[in-house]
Order: structure tokens, then sequence, then C-alpha cells
């Protein structure tokens, strides 16, 4: 990827559900196919840009793909709302 998502990144986490490699940063998620590393597609490339002053610190997955988002400036944990996130 030419252009990270945010502007200062925060972390990655692995979704083994979705075989999927997750790029955080503050107010952005951006997500690849593992298996297509080394020859990414730019429309396999997912993103969510968030329109606010929250700082994104840390995601993590369970087993069965729910995930977790931790927050700062307030702090806060959230949950994913679908499997397939």
């Amino acid at each position: 990827m030419r252009y990270a998502p945010g502007t200062k990144p925060q972390s990655m986490a692995y979704n083994a559900k979705r075989n999927r490699l997750y790029f955080v940063s503050d107010s952005s998620l951006a997500s690849v196919p593992v298996s297509q590393l080394g020859k990414l597609k730019a429309s396999q490339v997912e993103g969510t840009n968030l329109n606010g002053q929250r700082e994104f610190e840390g995601l993590q997955f369970t087993s069965n793909g729910s995930g977790y988002l931790l927050v700062n400036k307030g702090a806060e944990l959230m949950q994913t709302t679908h499997a397939t996130f």
C-alpha cells in the first residue's frame, strides 16, 4: 500500500476468521487479505475512515471473528456488531 490509513499508525491485528491483516490508525482502519500479500490489488484493500477526534489504540479478534477496538480520548472498548468486520 502506497498510503497508510490515517496520519499515525497505531497497531496491527490479524482476524483468523477472515484471514485479513488490519492496520489501525487514528480514526481509520484498513485491512488486506493475508493470502494476497505481495500481490495486492487496490480492490482487495478495505478501509474505514471515521470522522472524529478519537484515537484508535488497538484491535483484537476472537476465534469467531468478533472484534474489539480500544479507543482513547474518551477511553472505551468497542465491540464489532458483525463477525465479518
